[in-house]
C-alpha cells in the first residue's frame, strides 16, 4: 500500500486481470483515469479504511482471537450487518469519516 504507482494506466496492460465484482455495476473499459485523480482516490480509500464501521470491521478481523474478542466479533457482526461501503473512494471517505476535506 505504500508503493507509489507512476502509471496506473499500466494496470490495463495486464490481459490476465478480469474484472468481476458481484453486485456492482462496473465499467471495465473506463480505466483508472489520470494519475493525479488515481492518487487522490487512493488517498481517499486509504483514509476510509480507518473510519466508521469499516475501520471497526478491519480491526476486528486483524485482532488476535481471544474469548473476549470472539464474543465482541459476534456482537459487531450483528451491529455491522448493514454496513455498505460506496464504490467511489471519495464518497466512502465522506460517509465513513464524515469529513469533506
Amino acid at each position: 500500500p505504500d508503493q507509489d504507482i507512476a502509471d496506473p494506466a499500466g494496470f490495463l496492460a495486464l490481459d490476465f486481470v478480469v474484472v468481476s465484482r458481484l453486485g456492482v455495476d462496473a465499467d471495465a473499459d473506463a480505466g483508472p483515469g489520470p494519475p493525479a485523480a488515481f492518487g487522490a482516490a487512493r488517498g481517499d480509500a486509504r483514509r476510509a479504511l480507518d473510519c466508521g464501521g469499516l475501520g471497526e470491521h478491519l480491526r476486528d478481523v486483524r485482532a488476535p482471537l481471544t474469548p473476549r474478542r470472539f464474543v465482541g466479533n459476534i456482537v459487531d457482526a450483528v451491529r455491522l450487518d448493514g454496513l455498505r461501503v460506496p464504490t467511489d473512494p471519495a464518497e466512502a471517505r465522506r460517509r465513513l469519516c464524515g469529513d469533506d476535506r
